[in-house]
C-alpha cells in the first residue's frame, strides 16, 4: 500500500489489508510444503528410511512479525542488504504504526497456525505517531486470552527495534526462534 493511503481509508481497510497478507503468508506455506511433497515423493520415500535412522526432522517455528515502516522494516531490510542471516521462518509484515493492529488479527494468526508473533516497535522517542506505549498496553492484554487459547504469554512478544539496531533484531529472532523450538508447536498447527 502506498504510504499516503492508511490515512485516506478507514481502520478497517488496514486490518482488511494486514488479515490478507497473513492470510497470503499462510496459502503460501501450504502450497509450498504440499508442492514439496509432490516433487519429493519419490525422496521422501526413500528418505524415510533415513529419518528412522536419524531422528525426527526438526521442528521449525513459524513467526510473524510486524514491523514499522519507521523503524523496524529498514532494519529487516537492513539485515538482508548487509547478507546477514536471520532464522528464515521468520515472516514480516510492514505496518505504518504498531498501534494500528488489532488484538483480534494477533490471536487470528495463532488460530491459523503461526507459532510466534513478534510486534516490533519503535523506540517510544522515535515514534512518530506515539503509538509505542499504547501498543504495549494492547499486548500486555493479549496475555490472558492467550491462556484461553492454551497458548503460553512468551508466544507474543512486543520488541523496540530501531532502523540501524541490526544486532537487536538478529537478537530477537534468533531468541523467539529457540524458545519457540523449546516450547513446541501450537494446539491449533498440530491440529492442521
Amino acid at each position: 500500500m502506498p504510504a499516503g493511503l492508511a490515512f485516506i481509508f478507514p481502520s478497517g481497510f488496514l486490518q482488511l489489508e494486514i488479515a490478507n497478507r497473513i492470510s497470503c503468508i499462510f496459502e503460501t506455506e501450504r502450497k509450498t510444503n504440499s508442492f514439496s511433497r509432490v516433487v519429493n515423493g519419490v525422496a521422501d520415500e526413500e528418505a524415510r528410511g533415513m529419518e528412522d535412522m536419524e531422528g525426527e526432522e526438526e521442528y521449525e517455528p513459524l513467526i510473524l512479525m510486524f514491523a514499522e515502516e519507521q523503524c523496524s522494516y529498514p532494519c529487516a531490510d537492513t539485515v538482508g542488504l548487509a547478507r546477514l542471516s536471520y532464522p528464515p521462518n521468520v515472516r514480516i509484515i510492514r505496518v505504518r504504526c504498531c498501534s494500528m493492529i488489532p488484538p483480534e488479527l494477533i490471536l487470528d494468526a495463532f488460530r491459523k497456525g503461526v507459532d510466534g508473533v513478534i510486534v516490533a516497535t519503535c523506540y517510544p522517542q522515535d515514534c512518530p505517531y506515539r503509538g509505542v506505549e499504547r501498543t504495549r498496553e494492547r499486548m500486555k492484554r493479549l496475555e490472558p486470552r492467550l491462556r484461553e487459547m492454551g497458548l503460553e504469554a512468551d508466544r507474543l512478544r512486543v520488541e523496540a527495534i530501531c532502523s540501524i539496531c541490526t544486532n537487536v533484531f538478529l537478537q530477537v529472532t534468533r531468541e523467539m526462534t529457540e524458545l519457540l523450538k523449546l516450547l513446541g508447536p501450537t494446539p491449533y498447527k498440530r491440529a492442521s
